[in-house]
């Protein structure tokens, strides 16, 4: 799978072309569900120790709302603003059925997350997340998409995919 030749907004106000933010190496492409979700807070509390990793995050929020965000988690990574989700649309992922954002599955792994506290929903309660790995020619090297709430990678399997990702086009 390419990347779409998108163009994002970011949480600076600034609009960039997607592939300015792997073209100097591969990066993690993180969609986030909503900010007020305890899944999404659990996942961006834990990003201050992946050092290793060039996370880029995209958010269903305006700017505003996303620096908000960021400043309350002390989160330095780059935003990719979609309150649209057009970009989550171009990846492919989905809005979920409310089983697979409230069910019984994903009330075990609430339980580990409640932690990192409840927020106010911003975007779609019931849009998935997903992470992807792109190479610097806009290849999507390794992915994961979401089945249920909670259903994030670690980030030790992000750092795994992340530094096996090939820098040259092409190459495997």
């Amino acid at each position: 799978m390419r990347t779409p030749e998108a163009q994002v907004l970011l949480a600076d106000g600034t609009t960039v072309p997607l592939a300015s933010l792997y073209s100097q190496g591969p990066i993690a492409l993180v969609f986030l569900r909503h900010f007020g979700c305890i899944f999404c807070r659990r996942f961006v509390s834990k990003l201050k120790r992946a050092t290793c990793l060039r996370i880029v995050l995209v958010g269903m929020a305006d700017p505003a709302e996303t620096q908000r965000f960021a400043a309350t988690f002390g989160v330095k990574n780059t935003f990719i603003c979609d309150p649209s989700r057009e970009l989550y649309r171009q990846f492919g992922l989905e809005r979920g059925r409310l089983s697979q954002v409230v069910g019984p599955k994903v009330w075990k792994s609430a339980m580990g997350a409640a932690r990192f506290g409840v927020g106010k929903v911003v975007g779609d309660p019931l849009q998935l997340s997903g992470a992807f790995i792109i190479n610097t020619c806009g290849e999507v090297i390794w992915s994961k998409r979401a089945h249920a709430a909670g259903d994030d990678p670690t980030l030790p399997e992000l750092c795994d995919a992340l530094l096996s990702a090939e820098m040259c086009c092409g190459e495997s």
